[in-house]
């Protein structure tokens, strides 16, 4: 190849009007049809770029490419320019409260990006020592980071106006492909914190976390702050009245129910924490509490303000997760008890065949899933061999369709059937299900269902 470098082209220096003769070879490989599918070349291309005027950057050996990353996070560059030397989903480590949470090396080159542009703009870093282990390809950093607090920023105090100087490590991973795929940071932040005139909160224990879920359920702040102290499907239990209607059997949902209770049916309520505990066997923690309030406000699913009041206890086990998260809630409750104290009538448990009953009223009248989903399970099947039916295979879409019937399609019609029809085909239904349960088979059960579904219909 011949030529003179005249013109103008990214990735390349200015034209230098100089030439260069290079000598390469391909190498193709061709594969059955004819199609070439991996070409080599071979070129000395420094040779070539001498000739030409050009200065070609050197290869990065791992521990340079540490290094770039460690100058261009330390300096506030952010993962714009960091990422050139990590892998995507990069994970970064740190036992430091000011980093918990953060998870990825990407939040936490915009984190130091945060510090050094906003936090502590001004602020200088120093690379003390660093080094390169082949055998477990680490790169280690020692810095000292110097910094005056002057900028707002959330997670952090108003400005102090106090200088710090840490000391800090990073040890990087770097992986075959020359990218870093792992930082762990060693720091004492709390040392530095206190320079800065920083209050950190301390890491929560499991039972602190369980009891600051305790406290902002008790005090009704609902799910918004709960949720930080939960998984996000945290189940819920209860073997209470009032409780039957929690949607999903979800904490979400009955944090939110704790929220209606305290600030619009007995607002001016309060909590006591009677005793608590932590079983580390179980991962459980046990509270044990005492609710005080007067039912003042309306609340839909309660009877009209009696303005009597109740002092009730209760007892939370909360189960916590490996990682310091409630997963589960179970609440023992005498909540009859409450109920009598604040004149509340409360609905007897139903019994099988009286809940099927009562879903089929609520589902025949047109009330739709608001109303049936007291009796089902969240994904209660449907199944019907009927042309307007078709594609409706779940109870909460069929109660809705049967809505649209009763309110839109054909408002004011009313559903008929005997008492003693509907009472046999429900006790019909039961005991067909529990003979199938049971692995009887029946020699007539074919005859048996037309039976039944003539008189369900």
């Amino acid at each position: 190849f011949r030529g003179t470098h005249t013109g103008h082209l990214d990735g390349l220096p200015a034209p230098t009007q100089k030439s260069m003769e290079t000598h390469y070879v391909y190498s193709m490989h061709v594969n059955s049809e004819g199609k070439v599918d991996k070409i080599t070349k071979v070129w000395h291309a420094a040779w070539a770029a001498a000739q030409a005027g050009w200065t070609l950057p050197q290869p990065v050996p791992d521990v340079v490419a540490a290094q770039s990353f460690f100058h261009a996070c330390e300096s506030g560059k952010g993962w714009v320019e960091c990422k050139r030397f990590c892998t995507p989903d990069a994970v970064f480590d740190a036992q430091a409260e000011p980093l918990q949470g953060i998870n990825t090396v990407q939040d936490y080159t915009e984190w130091m990006k945060s510090i050094a542009v906003v936090a502590m703009p001004g602020c200088s870093y120093e690379l003390n020592s660093q080094s390169f282990d082949p055998k477990t390809s680490t790169a280690v950093f020692v810095g000292t980071f110097r910094g005056t607090h002057t900028g707002h920023l959330d997670g952090l105090p108003a400005p102090t106006h106090k200088s710090m100087e840490t000391h800090y490590v990073y040890s990087m991973h770097v992986n075959s492909e020359g990218k870093v795929d792992k930082i762990t940071k060693v720091w004492h932040s709390a040392w530095a914190a206190a320079q800065a005139g920083w209050t950190l909160t301390p890491p929560m224990p499991d039972i602190v976390a369980a009891e600051s879920f305790f406290h902002a359920c008790e005090s009704g702040k609902g799910w918004v702050e709960c949720r930080r102290f939960c998984t996000q499907d945290a189940a819920f239990d209860a073997q209470a009245e009032p409780l039957r209607g929690i949607n999903n059997n979800t904490v979400q949902d009955y944090t939110e129910w704790m929220k209606s209770i305290a600030v619009v049916a007995m607002p001016g309520c309060s909590y006591e924490l009677n005793s608590q505990s932590f079983d580390p066997k179980t991962s459980t923690a046990v509270f044990v509490g005492t609710f005080r309030g007067t039912h003042t406000g309306h609340l839909d699913g309660l009877p009209a303000p009696t303005q009597k009041s109740m002092e009730t206890h209760y007892v939370y086990s909360m189960h916590v997760n490996s990682e310091g998260k409630i997963d589960k809630i179970t609440k023992v409750w005498h909540s009859a008890w409450a109920a009598a104290q604040a004149g509340w009538t409360l609905p007897p448990p139903m019994p099988d065949v009286v809940a099927a009953e009562s879903f089929f009223h609520a589902c025949e009248s047109g009330k739709g899933w608001v109303e049936c989903k007291r009796f089902c399970t969240p994904d209660a099947v449907f199944d019907a061999q009927a042309e307007p039916l078709q594609g409706i295979n779940t109870v909460q879409d069929y109660t809705e369709w049967m809505k649209s019937i009763a309110v839109v399609a054909m408002p004011g019609f009313s559903p008929s059937i005997p008492r003693p029809a509907l009472q046999f085909s429900l006790a019909l239904s039961v005991a067909l299900i529990q003979d199938t349960l049971m692995g009887f088979q029946h020699p007539r059960r074919s005859q048996w269902r037309p039976i039944m579904f003539t008189l369900c219909m």
